[in-house]
């Protein structure tokens, strides 16, 4: 018998030596919790937006530190009470339906800091936050692709809502966990190939989906700087940094920053936890995976179908990015 085990002879001994390692390491993890948040309102206090000329980008600053001074001030207590959508092209004139879409996001969530992000708003908060990618974003060939990128990019530094333009809320963002504790990041079942009848009789017709089952990127809320969205981030930086301007020229938009990439990042997460796309393709109701809460078909696409209690997104697919068969496919599916 060593000299280490004649001095540990009662279990109360080994029981105070556990208690103060658990001690030790608790102290050590709140500390660096506190160190994380500090750090955090360190980056955006409002002595890092005196030379900021955006009043959007300056909002979204204030609101992210309000979060992290008051964790309880979100739609969940992960999740902030910020709303981001983006017009991109600020030169053109706002159509009636987007208007729609900002109004009814007003409606349903008086009290969110709301924030309607313009190009110029956007190339500031690259600037400012990520000046290192301002010469691999200037890459990017087209707008859709740099605002699919922008959405997440918005989601990782402030976190809160994202909704596309071409969106309807249809209820207030603090009701879309339904009461569920510890949500970290809310997203939705978009569609399934499986249920697409013309691309199944014509299979040499565009793919009108990514995936055969596909979760929706035109809504998505999360907590800042969630491990996920940091990782469809850095999956797109990873992109930029390896393909050639040629190469993105012909690049599917699906396959970037859309619901392709989003999808494969969210089923990487839950098959972990023994989840699969099945389990998301048959759900009529919504599905938790630790902190990652998913809605059934019902919840970011409501169209009357399946429980309106679930519905918080209506979908009027205004995107004048797809192609013609993709554009035909979606009216199909929203009819």
């Amino acid at each position: 018998m060593s000299r280490w085990s004649r001095g540990l002879k009662t279990p109360q001994t080994i029981n105070l030596l556990l208690l103060v390692i658990i001690i030790i390491l608790l102290i050590d993890v709140a500390e660096h919790t506190m160190s994380c948040n500090k750090y955090s309102i360190g980056l955006l206090s409002r002595q890092n937006t005196v030379h900021i000329r955006s009043k959007v980008l300056r909002r979204a600053i204030f609101a992210a530190q309000a979060f992290y001074e008051k964790r309880q001030a979100g739609f969940t207590d992960h999740i902030p009470s910020i709303i981001h959508q983006i017009w991109y092209d600020w030169d053109k004139a706002m159509p009636p339906q987007v208007s729609r879409s900002v109004e009814s996001f007003q409606q349903w969530n008086p009290h969110a800091t709301r924030l309607l992000w313009r190009r110029k708003d956007l190339d500031e908060l690259v600037e400012h936050f990520y000046p290192w990618l301002n010469n691999l974003f200037s890459r990017l060939p087209s707008a859709i692709l740099k605002a699919d990128f922008l959405r997440f990019l918005l989601l990782q530094q402030f976190g809160g809502v994202y909704s596309d333009i071409d969106t309807l809320c249809l209820k207030p963002a603090y009701e879309w966990s339904n009461g569920r504790s510890n949500v970290s990041l809310i997203t939705g079942y978009e569609a399934s190939l499986r249920d697409d009848m013309m691309w199944q009789t014509h299979p040499n017709m565009a793919k009108p989906l990514a995936r055969d089952v596909q979760l929706a990127s035109w809504t998505v809320a999360a907590a800042p700087l969630h491990p996920l969205v940091v990782r469809l981030v850095h999956g797109c930086v990873s992109k930029l940094g390896n393909m050639t301007s040629d190469e993105w020229v012909e690049y599917d938009v699906l396959e970037f920053a859309g619901p392709g990439a989003w999808t494969d990042v969210i089923l990487d997460y839950i098959r972990s936890f023994g989840y699969t796309e099945d389990d998301i393709y048959r759900a009529q109701r919504p599905i938790q995976v630790s902190d990652v809460y998913i809605l059934p078909a019902a919840g970011f696409r409501w169209e009357s179908n399946g429980d309106e209690k679930w519905a918080c997104i209506r979908h009027t697919f205004l995107g004048s990015w797809k192609s013609p068969s993709r554009e035909k496919s979606n009216r199909i599916q929203s009819a």
